[in-house]
Order: structure tokens, then C-alpha cells, then sequence
């Protein structure tokens, strides 16, 4: 029907003026294309439509798609740098993955990804927040989550419209049936979904999300992806001030590089008045991979402000990262270090762009495995003791001990115990963990850095 809204009627009607597809643009918002009921819509393309206005904005809503299920290869041209929103043209979900890896170009003998393609290899993904109940643009709660073979990040208030509402949906690796998302010319050419991209997933199984409308109920799904075994994390979470709180995601995977890895970084989407992000290849990123942690390894951010205050940079989870690692946010114009791992750092923002004031700094300590000999007759011993449920470390010479600190396998601190203990032969800390391998750490006689891994049953 005409007309801004559709009608909750039986069965449902639909307004035609809000459809409307991106194929092959340049990222403007005057760059969409309006179609109508009558016009045919090229097989997997994504295109934007609104409900019939029945229920709340966190209600569902079933549509039943009527013809010839899609099958075989299904192509689109793309240019260089521009955007085109696309979607699971098939009636099955679609492995993000494996799309990405279609359609990204030139892959090394190990996989890994080392020039552009057709596409950068990022998928963004717009969430309708469940607080929006609005025609008008600048009255939209919504904004996109990012997806790449690195992990994905969720998604904040897009800035071409209002910058209220939070991001509840993080896109993983199947995507459901009619899902659409955006894609950025890399190199250019054809963008190809083929069958060998599909995959039996339900959205009820854990892997797929659709990204519609958000529930207004709590959302119960982790905000950070999954742990992978080829692949380590580092998310972050940031507020500024006048800014939502943006999420970042540091990726190690060994073969990657510090310059722009096709498939493994991507770039921001939506650049708020007030942002950060990282800082690579003169762009602003928003997952960034990288081969590997080495001492005094420096990550650059992109700090953007239109006011002056306090922002808040903290540890969201790590996965996988050595716990003798030291992650560090530096302000270089003050000269501070603030480690990230003691909890979130406060930092002054003064008004402007910065792509060289900010940074995250690593350091990698030398830490004396107890293995390893400390000295010829120190009996020290550390175990873990079933039957009280505690972390023992004896000696029969008097020791000190402090900053006991116990990792899980993700590098997470699971528990701390800044209490120094000094001329003693026992240290017992009760802990209370799931089953599995954990590393402990202290602080031995006043210089000594001991770790020892544990098995916890």
C-alpha cells in the first residue's frame, strides 16, 4: 500500500515507500535506491522494508517468501571502495566465513589472507534497537555490528541518526535466511555467493543470529565472540564523553601483519562525532589482526572529539593471551603508562583528532618458571590441595609472597590476592574454579617472578 505505514490487517500490509536497496554506492545516505512492489529486486541483493506496525518494535514478525528457492552461483558486480548491501540469497543459513574467503582474492599456501580481492572481507550488519518507534532518520535507534574471520564487535548508535539506544546483537559466523548485510569494494570485480557457502544452522542452535528489531528482554548471548584456537582476542570497551561506548577488537593470528590484512581487520562503519578506533593504514579500524605480541610493540589509536572531558578505556576479555603479558594504554603527551590489566584507565580528551597521541604498548615479562632452578636449596613447592580447595605454597625455609594472581586459559584473571605474606613456610589461598588448567603467579622474595601451571579437579 501508499503511505508511510502498513496496516495490521489478515493477513498484514505492508507501505511500499520504504523499500529501498544500496547496490554498488558510494557510502552516502542520499545513495539508496527506492523500488516498488511492482520492480524486481536482482536475487541477492538486500534491500530495507517496514513492518506492518502490529505489537511493539520488539515483537515478532513471520513473512512467508512465495516462488522458486534459490540455488547455484548468484553474482554482483562491485566497485572499488563502494557499498552494496547484499543478502543470504538461499534457503538455508550462509557461512560467513566461507563467503569472505570467496571473495577476498589471493590466499597464501597457509591460508592466510595477503592481498585485497573484490571485497575488504567485512560484513556489517544493522540492528533496528528495540527503542526506536520512529519514521524519521534522525530520530533512528540502530547501528552496525561488525563481522570478519577475526570475531566481531557489537554495534553503537549509527551517527547519521540519533545517539540514543545500545547494541544488543553480535553477528556470528552462519547467517540466517533472508539476513541482509553490507559489504566494501576492495579491489572491485564480483562479489559471489555459490552453494559450496551454505550450511545447515539454526538460529536456535547458538551459531546464526538475524539481526532484526532487538528484543527488549535481557540478552543472554556473550558480547564478544567465541574463543578460537587459531585465533587470539583482545576486546576492549571505550566511552568518551558526548560518545556512546565503542567496542574494539585486537586479534592475533600468526601469518597476519601490522599493515591491513584482508579478512582480519576492518574498518568503522559509522565514525561518530566523537569516536575511537584503531589507527591503521591512515583509516579508522574497528577489528584490527595482527601475527604476533612482541616487546614494546605499540597499536596507535584514533581518538575524535568535539568536547573536552574524561574518557574510559578498559579490558572486555581476552582470549588466549600469555598472562605474563603486559598490556599498557599510553598517553604519549602526558607521558603516562596505565596498566590495562589493573582495571579501566581514566584519560583526559581535549577537543580535536588524534592519530598519534594514544596507544596500546605491550611489555612481556620475565617470569622464572618453578621448574627452572631459583636457587641450588630452595625447596619452594606450589600445588593445588583437593581436599581444602586451595592454592598451597610451602617451603621449608621462611619466604615472602604477594601479588598471587590466577589465570585461567584465556588469560583471565580469575582470581586475585594483592595481600603480601612475608617470613612464613605456607601460603594457603582457597579458590573456588571450574575444573580445567590454570597458571598462578607471584611475586617470590622480593623480585622473583614464579609461575606455575596447575591442574584444578
Amino acid at each position: 500500500m501508499s503511505g508511510y505505514d502498513g496496516a495490521p490487517t489478515t493477513p498484514i500490509t505492508l507501505s511500499s515507500y520504504w523499500l529501498f536497496t544500496f547496490d554498488n554506492q558510494v557510502e552516502d545516505y542520499g545513495s539508496w535506491q527506492q523500488v516498488n512492489q511492482t520492480q524486481d529486486v536482482k536475487i541477492g541483493l538486500g534491500y530495507t522494508m517496514k513492518g506492518s506496525g502490529s505489537g511493539s518494535t520488539s515483537n515478532t514478525q513471520n513473512y512467508t517468501f512465495v516462488g522458486k528457492p534459490n540455488n547455484g552461483d548468484i553474482s554482483h558486480a562491485i566497485t572499488a571502495t563502494n557499498t552494496s548491501l547484499l543478502g543470504n540469497p538461499y534457503p538455508s543459513a550462509l557461512d560467513a566465513d566461507q563467503f569472505i574467503l570467496d571473495n577476498i582474492g589471493v590466499i597464501d599456501e597457509d591460508g592466510d589472507v595477503i592481498e585485497a580481492g573484490v571485497t575488504t572481507g567485512a560484513l556489517y550488519f544493522w540492528e533496528h534497537f528495540a527503542t526506536n518507534n520512529s519514521h524519521v532518520l534522525a530520530e533512528y535507534h540502530g547501528g552496525y555490528a561488525t563481522y570478519n574471520l577475526s570475531g566481531a564487535t557489537i554495534e553503537i548508535p549509527d551517527p547519521m541518526v540519533s545517539s540514543n539506544g545500545t547494541g544488543s546483537v553480535l553477528p556470528k559466523r552462519y547467517i540466517p535466511v533472508g539476513q541482509g548485510f553490507f559489504v566494501e569494494g576492495g579491489e572491485g570485480g564480483t562479489v559471489t555467493f555459490n552453494n559450496g557457502q551454505r550450511v545447515f544452522q539454526k538460529e536456535s542452535g547458538g551459531n546464526s543470529v538475524f539481526t532484526r528489531a532487538s528484543e527488549t528482554t535481557t540478552n543472554t548471548d556473550s558480547n564478544v565472540s567465541p574463543p578460537r584456537a587459531d585465533i587470539n582476542r583482545m576486546y576492549f570497551n571505550v566511552t568518551l564523553p558526548d560518545g556512546p561506548q565503542r567496542q574494539l577488537l585486537l586479534a592475533i593470528k600468526e601469518g597476519t601483519t601490522l599493515e591491513v590484512n584482508f579478512g582480519y581487520d576492518a574498518k568503522l562503519l559509522d565514525v561518530n562525532p566523537t569516536d575511537i578506533s584503531w589507527s591503521l593504514a591512515d583509516d579508522t579500524y574497528v577489528i584490527q589482526t595482527i601475527g604476533e605480541i612482541t616487546e614494546d610493540l605499540e597499536i596507535p589509536l584514533y581518538v575524535k572529539s568535539v568536547t573536552e572531558g574524561t574518557g574510559y578505556f578498559s579490558i572486555e576479555e581476552l582470549q588466549g593471551i600469555d598472562p605474563e603479558i603486559e598490556i599498557y594504554f599510553v598517553d604519549k603527551q602526558e607521558n603516562l603508562y596505565s596498566d590495562l590489566r589493573e582495571g579501566a584507565v581514566a584519560f583526559t580528551i581535549e577537543t580535536g583528532t588524534f592519530s598519534d597521541r594514544y596507544s596500546i604498548v605491550f611489555k612481556i615479562s620475565e617470569v622464572l618458571a618453578l621448574e627452572d632452578e631459583i636457587i641450588d636449596s630452595d625447596e619452594l613447592v606450589v600445588f593445588y590441595n583437593a581436599s581444602i580447595k586451595s592454592v598451597q605454597i610451602n617451603n621449608r625455609a621462611l619466604f615472602s609472597a604477594k601479588n598471587i594472581t590466577l589465570y585461567n586459559t584465556l588469560g583471565q584473571e580469575v582470581l586475585a590476592q594483592k595481600k603480601e605474606y612475608t617470613k612464613g613456610n605456607e601460603v594457603t589461598i582457597p579458590v573456588s574454579v571450574a575444573t580445567g588448567t590454570y597458571l598462578v603467579r607471584f611475586e617470590y622474595n622480593d623480585g622473583v617472578m614464579v609461575a606455575k601451571k596447575l591442574i584444578i579437579k
